[in-house]
């Protein structure tokens, strides 16, 4: 779950998102491993001849 920091100044109201930030980014990161680890990896010379 994303956590969302919720600030209020006065009349306004601040929505701080850097951890909900911080916990996607390493989502994809876990991601791409478990990509690489299953083989799901292209290499540049196979994009190369693809293209």
């Amino acid at each position: 779950m994303h956590k969302i920091k919720v600030r209020k100044i006065g009349n306004i109201i601040q929505l701080d998102l850097s951890e909900a930030q911080k916990e996607y980014d390493r989502c994809l990161i876990e991601e791409g491993f478990a990509d690489f680890e299953k083989g799901n990896i292209v290499t540049e010379a196979e994009i190369m001849e693809e293209f």
